[in-house]
């Protein structure tokens, strides 16, 4: 999915209780360590991550991540993040550490967790 076309996916899954209970184990996981607790960037090893590479984890709850689609936070979350899309679009290797969902965790999974960031944010 190319960035022009991520507002255009559709979130494939019902928001409900269950839904949120796989988003949070999956955001625990996969996502905490690096977005920290509530979403705001401030995961565990996010100062390694600046560090070694100047990137910062992205602020889920911020007006970047909140103002973005379902579907671009889904192919951001595929894709390794804004500057994993990106790169990838341009064919070249990202300077992002953050991995590729998409070959690690299935579309329902990558929508669950959209739905998590959105929940965390109150929405």
């Amino acid at each position: 999915v190319r960035f022009q076309n991520a507002g255009q996916l559709s979130n494939t899954i019902v928001r409900d209780s269950s839904t949120l209970d796989a988003g949070a184990s999956l955001y625990g996981s996969n996502c905490m360590m690096c977005h920290g607790p509530t979403g705001t960037g401030d995961g565990a090893v996010a100062d390694f991550l600046i560090k070694a590479s100047s990137i910062p984890p992205a602020d889920l709850m911020g007006q970047a991540s909140q103002g973005s689609s379902d579907g671009e936070l889904f192919s951001f979350i595929s894709r390794g993040g804004r500057i994993g899309l990106f790169s990838r679009e341009a064919g070249v290797k990202s300077a992002s550490a953050m991995p590729t969902f998409d070959k690690l965790l299935s579309e329902d999974e990558r929508w669950a967790l959209v739905d998590y960031i959105r929940f965390l944010a109150g929405k």
